[in-house]
């Protein structure tokens, strides 16, 4: 019974760490794969489609992990709202 018991606390542990690992872990909420162009005020997907940051959380963590493909400034900026010909 005391096997069980601490069995039961380690398994009850474990899944406790693993849960809270995946609440702070961050999702996307659409293909990263997706966007052409990232602004401060949303982004443009690859069909020429004008998306905007569903959240302050979702445009910060792409700005963080795709600074590359990001650029510091709305995208009405420009004459061409920010949508570039390759």
């Amino acid at each position: 019974m005391r096997k069980f018991k601490l069995g039961a606390l380690v398994l009850i542990a474990a899944l406790s760490v693993s849960a809270a690992a995946y609440a702070d872990a961050f999702r996307f909420s659409f293909n990263t794969g997706d966007v052409a162009f990232a602004y401060q005020d949303g982004w443009w997907d690859s069909h020429h489609r004008w998306h905007r940051w569903k959240n302050n959380r979702e445009f910060v963590e792409y700005r963080q992990r795709y600074h590359d493909h990001y650029s510091d400034w709305r995208h009405d900026r420009d004459r061409d709202h920010g949508w570039h010909h390759r």
